[in-house]
């Protein structure tokens, strides 16, 4: 971890994790990649993969951004501690902490962020109960309902979109370290 934070002694009241979150970006990416390397080279059910990689995927890496992206709203810095903490969390963790108003103490928006990291560990959870049923149930119930299903995970990378805009502020473009997310 020390060559995210090389810079961090010197801004210690200003440093931003941008490397560290091109990082996370990075697997993202890899995730998506691997996918459609995948679903081009046949076999299995790559609708099932998609979905998957829409929820696992996300998760994993977009709950990380999520947290670390509040504590630099909130502190207008990230220390490796706070890296630290966020990487012993699981993601379900990191959106409860959301949730729960755990991350932030000042935001105005704070109603809307909990409200937000709430319907998104919902979205989850519905998921879920797809995902635990033995495989062949899993699929029949997904072709049944393969539009809704389609739906709502566009909803859920949505949700995290709104979610990671929310937590940036007021005005989210002003805030460099969500602004090193979409530039």
């Amino acid at each position: 971890m020390g060559g995210y934070f090389a810079d961090f002694d010197e801004n210690q009241k200003s440093f931003m994790p941008a490397f560290l979150f091109n990082d996370i970006l990075r697997m993202w990416r890899t995730f998506c990649v691997n996918y459609e390397y995948f679903r081009k080279k046949g076999g299995g059910d790559w609708r099932i993969k998609n979905l998957k990689l829409k929820y696992f995927r996300i998760l994993t890496c977009f709950s990380a951004i999520a947290h670390i992206l509040a504590k630099f709203s909130e502190y207008k810095t990230v220390s490796p501690d706070d890296v630290v903490e966020t990487s012993r969390l699981t993601p379900v963790q990191r959106l409860t902490d959301l949730r729960d108003g755990k991350t932030f103490s000042t935001a105005l928006n704070l109603a809307q962020i909990t409200d937000q990291a709430g319907a998104l560990l919902e979205d989850y959870s519905a998921f879920l109960e797809l995902n635990h049923k033995d495989k062949a149930t899993a699929l029949m119930d997904f072709e049944a309902n393969e539009d809704q299903w389609r739906r709502k995970s566009h909803e859920f990378g949505a949700r995290f979109a709104a979610l990671l805009e929310l937590i940036a502020g007021k005005e989210p473009l002003q805030n460099p370290l969500y602004r090193s997310i979409v530039v």
